[in-house]
């Protein structure tokens, strides 16, 4: 006899897997669907639905939104404004 413990397939949660799990979604066709990898938490496809950033990712406005970049990006993009400002500030 087991133990009554349903075992939930990828993105699916829950004592009878009827909830998306954390790094999912509830789509259109209402199945769970995964976040972007830049969601630890989501409530749809996009960078721009986070709830929470993945590790590696940090929040940026963009267009009134936040959306979650990686850290390595947001790096490149204070270097290339650094440059571009020094390159200006030559002229």
């Amino acid at each position: 006899m087991g133990l009554g413990i349903c075992e939930c397939e990828t993105g699916y949660t829950g004592g009878f897997c009827h909830q998306c799990s954390r790094d999912h979604f509830i789509n259109n066709d209402l199945d769970c669907e995964a976040c972007d990898k830049a969601c630890e938490e989501c409530d749809g496809p996009t960078d721009a639905d986070c709830k929470i950033c993945s590790k590696g990712y940090e929040p940026v406005e963009y267009k009134n939104k936040i959306r979650c970049k990686s850290s390595g990006d947001r790096m490149s993009e204070r270097i290339d404004r650094t440059v571009k400002r020094k390159n200006k500030d030559e002229l």
